[in-house]
């Protein structure tokens, strides 16, 4: 009897380490993109330890450049049978991306180009077209095809893991921005993976593949994947200058349950965006018009700057405080993609000063090391019928 115990005990004891070190492998091997433990982790690219990504870059030598990138100002060659170029911002060419969760890549194509039949692996994407007319599609895992002709200042959204395509439909060449929601998406192209494997898939086994038959059509069109809501300005009526358009399951329902939504955002000369945080979103802007003074702090107090030109981009991580601000002499415009659908939007001055009910203003004295005379002013000047009033939009 004790020797049958002993041999239940010992199978328990190695079924429970069995499932122990599986969903340790889960959890930290195998996740995509999993949730920072800190605020910043620049990618140390020429290190040769690889632990499902890059170790970290010491943050003393981290600069505020690192969290810049000039790589999609030009476009790339579309000297190619398909006509395709692209020019990638992810964790192996801008390293500041590093476990942020996004990534942008820029895309143009020649009069008749494509982009080859592909599937993004980690990653959902969401396409910005900036010129040119675009013809958009996807394939659910049921065999319904969703496509669309896009112009510029129209969005896509497109499921991750998906078979998708582009196509320039227009005379001229197109440019658009492809957003992703992983800091390195993986990209597998259909055509390669199916005829050009090594080695190769044998024959009969494609054939048979090949016989498919028809899938019913269900409620959902293309229609429900396609966003024009950021081609017209938004009003900058406002003493900020700021306004903003959002691409955010609320207003685009087609991105509900894939983790990724995009904001157009316009500033006039002299405008700013509030001061702000994401609380579950990192962003990446990209400038599309304008001159604009970009930063944000980190939680040890750290300022990272920079003015970003035309085709720049700029990577905020998760909950940190950021601004933006137009320090050129005509409107600028920007495109903000973010992996969340919901990010969340906390204004700082609003939360401070305008919150129901009102933080004591004791508090709020202590904390700035001010008069409480002081603070009752500020909370005057966010009141509805304050000068500086700002809507708290709590989930834009």
């Amino acid at each position: 009897m004790a020797a049958m115990f002993r041999v239940k005990t010992t199978s328990s004891f190695f079924l429970v380490m069995f499932f122990t070190v599986i969903l340790y492998f889960t959890l930290s091997c195998f996740s995509a993109d999993p949730d920072p433990l800190q605020d910043i982790c620049v990618a140390d690219l020429n290190s040769p330890i690889r632990v499902n990504g890059y170790p970290c870059k010491p943050e003393s030598q981290v600069t505020t450049d690192d969290f810049f990138f000039s790589g999609l100002r030009n476009g790339a060659s579309t000297a190619n049978p398909i006509g395709f170029g692209v020019r990638r911002a992810n964790a192996s060419t801008f390293p500041g991306l590093y476990t942020q969760g996004v990534s942008v890549n820029r895309v143009d194509l020649a009069p008749g180009g494509i982009s080859a039949t592909h599937v993004h692996p980690r990653a959902s994407e969401s396409n910005f077209v900036i010129k040119g007319k675009v013809l958009f599609g996807f394939v659910t895992t049921a065999n319904v095809l969703y496509y669309k002709v896009l112009r510029a200042g129209e969005i896509t959204i497109i499921p991750r893991g998906l078979v998708h395509f582009a196509a320039n439909v227009g005379r001229k060449n197109v440019i658009y921005l492809s957003a992703f929601n992983s800091v390195l998406p993986g990209i597998s192209p259909i055509p390669n993976n199916l005829f050009a494997s090594t080695p190769t898939i044998p024959n009969y086994i494609l054939a048979k593949n090949f016989r498919v038959d028809d899938k019913p059509v269900s409620q959902v069109t293309s229609n429900d994947f396609f966003f024009s809501g950021l081609i017209n300005a938004p009003s900058t009526a406002n003493p900020l200058g700021h306004g903003v358009r959002i691409g955010n399951v609320s207003t685009f329902h087609g991105l509900n349950t894939l983790g990724l939504m995009v904001n157009r955002i316009d500033l006039t000369p002299g405008g700013v965006t509030p001061i702000h945080r994401h609380p579950r979103a990192s962003e990446a802007n990209i400038v599309l018009k304008g001159k604009v003074l970009s930063g944000f702090i980190s939680a040890s107090d750290v300022l990272y700057l920079k003015v970003q030109k035309d085709g720049e981009l700029f990577i905020i991580p998760r909950g940190l405080v950021h601004f933006a601000t137009n320090v050129g002499p005509q409107k600028a415009v920007l495109i903000a993609g973010y992996n969340s659908q919901l990010p969340g939007f906390a204004s700082i001055p609003s939360n401070l000063f305008a919150s129901t009910p009102t933080i004591p203003n004791y508090i709020l004295a202590k904390n700035f090391r001010v008069d409480e005379k002081f603070t009752a002013i500020m909370k005057s000047k966010f009141s509805p019928t304050g000068s500086l009033a700002i809507a708290n939009g709590d989930d834009i």
